[in-house]
């Protein structure tokens, strides 16, 4: 895993601007490998802050609308923790750690969005 999110290493594919893209989407990574039996899919802000996720492999090759689905369903999740995290850094009141958000409303944020990316039902196999 540590070699996924290092810029020397298999994380090469870290880069902030895809092209011809604005916006979250360009600040997508997507997929950046596999981790035994996980998919491990990245986003990187303007501010070099990475987020990474890593899912369980669900589906197939061949499911394709599914992998579609399931690609859009993370990237508004990681969509989602950015802007988590901005609230959390902007607020003029957060003592800044280097290595630790200490924050209840980002914490249960992050999880109710994970859960409801859990439960998502277009996401489940068929």
């Amino acid at each position: 895993m540590h070699q996924l999110c290092e810029p020397d290493g298999m994380g090469a594919a870290w880069r902030y601007g895809r092209t011809g893209q604005i916006g979250h989407e360009a600040m997508y990574v997507g997929l950046i490998g596999h981790v035994e039996d996980v998919r491990v899919y990245g986003y990187i802000t303007t501010t070099k802050i990475k987020i990474i996720v890593a899912v369980e492999d669900a589906f197939l090759p061949g499911q394709t609308e599914q992998g579609k689905a399931h690609e859009v369903a993370l990237k508004n999740l990681m969509i989602k923790i950015h802007g988590l995290y901005t609230e959390y850094i902007a607020n003029p009141f957060t003592t800044l750690s280097a290595n630790t958000i200490k924050s209840a409303r980002f914490d249960n944020g992050v999880t109710a969005n994970v859960n409801a990316f859990n439960r998502n039902p277009a996401l489940t196999m068929r």
